[in-house]
């Protein structure tokens, strides 16, 4: 027997677009707490699209830690079809670069009854490109026969590497019992789900695709896909689609506005009770940038400039036919070197050099754009920094420098 109403569980926070009716075999907590808490994954047929959306942490912990910020904190409303709705949140701080902790609340309620969940969350870099993560939750569902409580505990993986992203995740691992007081067949296990996206990102137009996978134990596996297209830096656009073969295909879309450190998310996404509307209001603290590759580099004095133009240039000009990875990194720590010695025209060619074999490396953009701009070349240092921000767009302290700069005469 399936339950409609059951099927509009999408989280409190950011729901996700995957609220499939619940079978016979699949308790309500256990659908609740599998679906996405982020609008924008939402909007993106539940791909995951960013480590600096905090509610992504739901869904893999492990993209935490790929954020670039000191920490972040969203709020979200949801409101679904018959009027029920959702509340939730969740907040992040990173403890050092390449590790962060979040905390994750969830909540939906209809007459009198309902389901909560939150978690805390760990994720942490094993690697330049991989990441892994650690959820611990509690769950309860609130109903007229009792409460019914849990523990359970996710894994995730997430790699990035040259424009691509793919994460893995078991979630609710262990298969934790609900026990319902007075119900004679009140034992149940909240729902395990296996969930794979992988995300390929084309930064010259700033457009996203991506395809997400998800398999909840007693239902058919799900699939999703989405884009996101970013027209500007202040605004995204996305759209998405997810179903299973048995199932009503839900359609999805969504925008997100960002100024500054706030930003402001909306999806739709169509359900079989009817459509549902979510909304959410983050904000991001910027963390400091690592020696080298500041956003906003103090003006190098003329006499400076002048000097590193004749004299700061480099030994030796690496070929594009050297570009495996360990020479890359060696470039670009070349490139940092110089730039921390104040030799602004030999950083610029490391830099160069770099982005010529790893046009991806958005960090390497952005050393090349300070070096332009020390050097005084203004407008070849906003395209560069135009660059790194189409492959890292979450960067907030490098989008308020760039503003800046644009606003210089």
């Amino acid at each position: 027997m399936r339950h409609p109403r059951r099927a509009l569980l999408v989280p409190v926070v950011l729901l996700g677009t995957l609220g499939a009716p619940a079978g016979a075999g699949v308790p309500l907590a256990g659908a609740f707490v599998n679906v996405p808490l982020s609008v924008r994954q939402v909007g993106m047929g539940g791909i995951g699209v960013g480590p600096d959306d905090v509610l992504c942490g739901w869904s893999n912990p492990a993209v935490l830690g790929f954020s670039t910020g000191r920490g972040a904190i969203a709020v979200n409303g949801a409101s679904l079809a018959d009027g029920e709705t959702g509340i939730g949140g969740g907040a992040s701080w990173m403890i050092v670069p390449g590790a962060a902790l979040a905390g994750l609340v969830s909540s939906y309620s209809e007459s009198g009854t309902g389901v909560w969940a939150g978690g805390l969350a760990l994720g942490f870099l094993a690697g330049d490109s991989l990441g892994a993560g650690l959820t611990v939750k509690g769950i309860a569902d609130r109903a007229a026969q009792g409460t019914a409580s849990a523990l359970a505990v996710d894994v995730g993986l997430a790699a990035s590497l040259e424009g691509f992203r793919g994460g893995l995740a078991l979630r609710n691992a262990g298969r934790p019992l609900l026990n319902v007081p007075g119900v004679e067949a009140g034992r149940e296990h909240v729902a395990s789900e296996m969930r794979a996206e992988a995300v390929y990102t084309y930064a010259r137009h700033r457009l996203s695709g991506g395809i997400d996978y998800s398999k909840l134990d007693g239902r058919n596996a799900r699939i999703g896909v989405g884009a996101e297209w970013w027209p500007v830096s202040l605004l995204g656009i996305r759209t998405g689609i997810t179903g299973a073969a048995d199932e009503d295909w839900q359609y999805s879309a969504g925008l997100s506005v960002v100024f500054r450190r706030i930003g402001l998310d909306y999806a739709y996404a169509s359900q079989p009770g009817g459509g549902s509307h979510r909304l959410a209001l983050s904000c991001l603290f910027p963390g400091p940038a690592p020696a080298g590759e500041r956003a906003a580099p103090a003006r190098a004095e003329p006499a400076a400039r002048k000097a590193a133009r004749k004299t700061d240039e480099p030994a030796s000009q690496p070929s594009a036919a050297a570009a495996s990875p360990a020479v890359i990194d060696q470039m670009y720590q070349q490139a940092k070197d110089a730039y921390a010695a104040k030799r602004f025209a030999e950083s610029r060619k490391w830099a160069q050099a770099v982005v010529s074999v790893d046009a991806q490396n958005w960090r390497a953009w952005a050393l090349l754009g300070n070096s332009l701009y020390s050097l005084g070349d203004r407008p070849r240092a906003i395209g560069a920094y135009e660059h790194a921000l189409a492959i890292n767009p979450g960067n907030v302290k490098l989008r308020d420098w760039l503003n800046q700069l644009k606003t210089q005469k």
